[in-house]
């Protein structure tokens, strides 16, 4: 038996949302579970294979995983488009509502918050040079408060639905990083609006705050204690078992 192994150039976050549960997977199920979210294969294929076949897969397949960094960058050009990251100072009552109700389920949602955080740019007036990070590219900037120099579209929830599916391609690690961005400000803008609102609202909102900031740690962490873990796993011996052929996408 033969197989035809595709190994993506980098995490996804359609991959990252199918891995968040890893950390509570015992080592053989954790490297199924790699398998079939960044393969295609089902698990009920994989589960058909020799052992010396599925390790070798997965300690392919853990290169792609390894390195995964949470990176932030306000201005990207991506799929021959540029989109800016949301100013947080901008933010209407509309979007603060809507994210905060996507953020109650982070991990299936994430694609949703990308569209709402990353909107097409609709004005630049940044000047820097762009360098490649994934399959985006992400620019260098030499301004301060870089969110002031440029403008991006107006919320649209309907736009917002229809630019998910494809934020599914999104490189996990700058969603992770803008997640986090986003998370850590927002927690400090609550401070801000504590001269509009009566300390009771006050301490809701930041007790919303403070559990979306551990929702994030715990999400960018889930991925790899799992892979920690099973870094120690023996590496099988290099004798023929199926036959595995490798093909980068």
């Amino acid at each position: 038996m033969k197989l035809q192994i595709t190994i993506p150039d980098y995490l996804m976050v359609k991959h990252y949302k199918m891995l968040t549960h890893l950390s509570s997977l015992d080592e053989v199920e954790q490297m199924v579970a790699v398998i079939t979210a960044l393969t295609g294969y089902e698990s009920r294929e994989v589960m058909k294979w020799n052992i010396p076949a599925v390790v070798q897969v997965y300690n392919e397949l853990n290169t792609v995983l390894k390195n995964i960094q949470p990176e932030f960058y306000p201005i990207i050009e991506w799929k021959d488009k540029q989109y800016g990251f949301s100013n947080m100072s901008k933010m209407s009552i509309g979007e603060y509502i809507d994210l905060d109700t996507l953020c109650k389920d982070t991990e299936n949602n994430l694609n949703q918050i990308l569209a709402m955080l990353y909107r097409p740019i609709t004005k630049n007036n940044v000047a820097g040079k762009y360098m490649i990070k994934s399959t985006l590219k992400a620019m260098k900037y030499e301004v301060e408060n870089i969110f002031d120099y440029y403008e991006i579209e107006e919320y649209d929830p309907f736009a917002r639905k229809r630019a998910a599916k494809e934020f599914d391609e999104f490189p996990a690690e700058i969603a992770l990083g803008a997640l986090g961005f986003f998370l850590g400000t927002a927690a400090m803008s609550s401070k801000d609006l504590a001269t509009y609102f009566q300390e009771p609202m006050m301490e809701v909102i930041q007790t919303k705050m403070k559990l979306m900031m551990n929702e994030r740690k715990r999400l960018s962490q889930s991925i790899m204690a799992g892979y920690l873990h099973s870094k120690t796993l023996a590496s099988p011996p290099s004798y023929p078992s199926q036959e595995i052929k490798q093909s980068q996408t």
